[in-house]
């Protein structure tokens, strides 16, 4: 199986980029606009070349380039493709049962929510 065929790829895609930005522990990203996070790139530094948009899902460097999460992954740890969506999604395993697929979808649905409501709950504050 090629890595464009493994099924982990649209969930990791879908994932929303600030998260993922999150997750690397990317700080300094001050709000441009409402859909627009700004601020210095974690790999090469500036001042404010570095952003992420939450509607296109994706993330922009003027010196780096830009991307989806998988290629933030890329970008931040590294590393490549099968790493990234390694760190994303976790290993891929041979074989999974079905039902226990949907727990794990159901879960990363769930903790999304949470994480959501908490940010705006602090948004609020």
């Amino acid at each position: 199986m090629t890595p464009r065929e493994d099924p982990r790829l649209a969930e990791a895609r879908a994932l929303p980029i600030g998260e993922v930005a999150e997750r690397l522990g990317i700080a300094g990203l001050k709000p441009s606009q409402a859909i627009e996070r700004i601020g210095p790139c974690p790999v090469c530094g500036g001042r404010d070349r570095f952003g992420i948009n939450t509607a296109r899902n994706v993330y922009n460097c003027r010196h780096c380039g830009g991307g989806d999460a998988i290629a933030l992954v890329e970008l931040v740890k590294g590393c490549e493709f099968r790493a990234a969506l390694d760190w994303l999604m976790g290993a891929r395993e041979v074989e999974i049962d079905p039902a226990e697929l949907a727990r794990r979808k159901a879960a990363r649905e769930k903790d999304a929510r949470e994480r959501s409501r908490q940010a705006e709950a602090a948004r609020k504050n």
